[in-house]
């Protein structure tokens, strides 16, 4: 989604301001009662206050004071987009600092590590117990032993995630440290502003998807979701199911037909994107591991080996509003041709 920005002077002196104070540069600072030390740059009149499930677009740049290092930042990159700010009422952290600003405002906060670390430790903590509860729920209404054995799996990798996670966040944030968060909101929106564009943009989408069906004189059939599947070749092997082991050949591109990817090693080379460091072979997955994007986890799951299909994916089933790279845009329709060269069944 495109943010529109009124004063583009007042965002690109903001964007100077920023990059001046980046790693503890000199600015006067105010104190929340909670020991938050902020100072805005610049403050919007007209835009929307954040608040509670309001999602936000927004750019953010993360240094330690203390090393004179930069731990994130999303000016040299996409910013982050529709995040959901959660119902916290959290003092002292990001969480309070967000709550201070509306659309348009840029500010710097700062904050010390151990605060940092003891919000986030009780965060990534409950997040695992949230998710083992939910798990449970699950494979109690699991239909079989072979489906509770999925999600237990599925669970496992998860929680390993988060740990992961957590530990990689702690060894950033070492205690006795200060840091900066250089903050610019971008978009604020509410989740009936966020349906209602996703409802035009669904409809533009698959008037754009059609059109694209309709120039290639290709026929292709609509599932629920609003996934489009062209049937090439019909193959006579069995169809993969959730847990099975699929192995896919594959040309993806976008609706110009430009192609950004390929497990076809002479594609590559016909297209300029040929990489010598790569082994060019199917690309094998686990149907239902979530490793690819939704599109083919449908796509794959409704075709039988020896298939070959062409996949026209919406972006919500693809990346959504986020670019994947520089070949991707955001809200990018993704043409994949797909080969399924082989199922390996899970029992």
């Amino acid at each position: 989604m495109n943010v529109h920005i009124k004063n583009c002077f007042l965002v690109a002196v903001s964007i100077l301001l920023l990059g001046a104070c980046g790693g503890g540069g000199s600015y006067s600072l105010e104190t929340t009662d909670s020991g938050l030390k902020f100072n805005f740059f610049s403050q919007s009149d007209t835009g929307s206050q954040i608040a509670a499930g309001t999602l936000i677009d927004y750019h953010i740049k993360v240094t330690n004071i203390t090393t004179d290092s930069v731990l994130e930042n999303t000016y040299e990159k996409n910013p982050f987009r529709n995040f959901q700010f959660p119902p916290d009422t959290t003092k002292g952290d990001f969480s309070e600092a967000m709550l201070m600003m509306s659309e348009g405002d840029s500010a710097v906060f700062v904050v010390t590590s151990d605060t940092i670390r003891n919000i986030r430790t009780r965060a990534y903590d409950q997040a695992i117990v949230q998710l083992k509860s939910r798990a449970q729920a699950s494979m109690a209404q699991a239909p079989s032993d072979s489906v509770r054995q999925m999600i237990q799996t599925q669970v496992n990798q998860q929680v390993t995630n988060y740990t992961m996670q957590k530990n990689s966040f702690l060894k950033n944030f070492p205690e006795g440290q200060e840091i900066e968060y250089l903050i610019k909101v971008l978009k604020v929106r509410t989740e009936e502003e966020i349906r209602l564009e996703q409802e035009e943009l669904i409809a533009k989408e698959d008037q754009e998807i059609i059109k694209y069906l309709d120039k290639k004189n290709l026929e292709g059939e609509k599932t629920e979701s609003g996934l489009y599947i062209v049937t090439r070749e019909e193959g006579d092997g069995p169809k993969p199911e959730m847990g099975d082991q699929v192995l896919v050949d594959y040309v993806g591109q976008l609706l110009d037909g430009s192609v950004f990817d390929t497990s076809i090693k002479q594609v590559a080379i016909d297209h300029q994107k040929y990489n010598a460091q790569r082994t060019y072979q199917p690309l094998n997955f686990t149907l239902g591991s979530r490793s690819v994007i939704p599109g083919w986890e449908e796509g794959i799951s409704l075709i039988n080996k020896g298939t070959k299909a062409t996949f026209v994916i919406p972006s919500r089933l693809a990346y959504g509003s986020v670019a994947n790279g520089d070949l991707i845009p955001a809200n990018s329709i993704l043409v994949f041709d797909i080969d399924l060269v082989d199922v390996i069944k899970k029992n």
